[in-house]
């Protein structure tokens, strides 16, 4: 039986997970929540659709984004690619995935509810 091309290019990238980590990582997940966040900023109205009736306004500067992104990304890369012995099971794992899936989010739309609460703005006005 001949192989396609396209089953070819799936089996390679599947031998790659295994060999990475020696088991199948979610990096699927962490591609779409990447995607989407990525797709709020470059276009806004589609997922915010009265953006000037939105009342919140920016309040994270890009140092605090650039630190919550790569923070938000190792604990999702810990939790779900069982990196850490610590975060491979339970109620640590998921508070991870949670934690880190919020600081994406907050980075990708530089808000934060909390500084919003506490009035609190790590960029320039």
């Amino acid at each position: 039986m001949v192989s396609s091309p396209r089953s070819d290019a799936a089996e390679r990238i599947a031998a790659l997970r295994r060999v990475l980590c020696g088991k199948t990582l979610h990096f699927e997940y962490m591609f779409i929540v990447v995607f989407v966040l990525w797709n709020i900023k470059r276009h806004p109205d589609i997922f915010i659709p009265n953006r000037k009736d939105y009342i919140m306004s920016v309040n994270i500067g890009n140092v605090d984004r650039a630190l919550r992104a790569l923070l938000g990304l190792a604990l999702l890369a810990a939790a779900l690619g069982g990196i850490v012995p610590a975060l491979a099971i339970g109620a640590p794992k998921w508070i991870a995935v949670v934690v880190g899936a919020t600081l994406l989010a907050t980075a990708g739309l530089r808000i934060c509810p909390l500084y919003t609460l506490l009035g609190i703005r790590t960029c320039q006005r």
